[in-house]
């Protein structure tokens, strides 16, 4: 049972195809400056909590495991482990002792037209599950779509 759920997609009918793969690459290096700086404070805020942190690599770290990653299951990057990888999309997340998310990066195939999405999966445990994920949905709700974007903007540069 999910606490939580959102899908963010976009059309890819002008967009050249490429495997799920390189979406999965973009989301990792598609992170603005701002959004990494509110990782790191949210990993400080999360290690007073007690809660697990990304462990983020360096800089030099993550573009090597971006290079040879293969999205298999069980390889994490930060905070991310991937859970599925299939054709059409890959999962990623992470359990915690307050939640457990799951973030989809998949394709879904329509008549005569493809989307790429995010899709996000919330399971809360307890009330610090509650006031964290509190605290985070709304600038979640912000980053999603514009992780998506960048996403795609990578994929078409390549």
């Amino acid at each position: 049972m999910t606490s939580y759920q959102d899908t963010y997609g976009r059309d890819l009918s002008d967009i050249k195809n490429a495997p799920i793969e390189s979406y999965a690459r973009a989301f990792f290096s598609a992170a603005p400056c701002w959004l990494v700086s509110l990782m790191r404070l949210r990993d400080q805020i999360a290690a007073v909590a007690g809660l697990k942190t990304s462990n983020a690599p360096s800089p030099a770290d993550r573009k090597q495991f971006l290079e040879e990653c293969k999205f298999h299951k069980g390889d994490r990057l930060g905070i991310f482990e991937v859970w599925e990888n299939n054709a059409i999309q890959i999962t990623l997340g992470q359990e915690d002792k307050h939640l457990d998310f799951r973030v989809i990066i998949g394709f879904k195939e329509m008549k005569d037209l493809n989307r790429i999405y995010i899709r996000t999966e919330v399971l809360i445990h307890n009330n610090l599950g509650k006031i964290y994920f509190f605290l985070i949905k709304p600038f979640h709700r912000f980053i999603a779509p514009v992780l998506l974007n960048r996403m795609i903007r990578k994929v078409q540069k390549v």
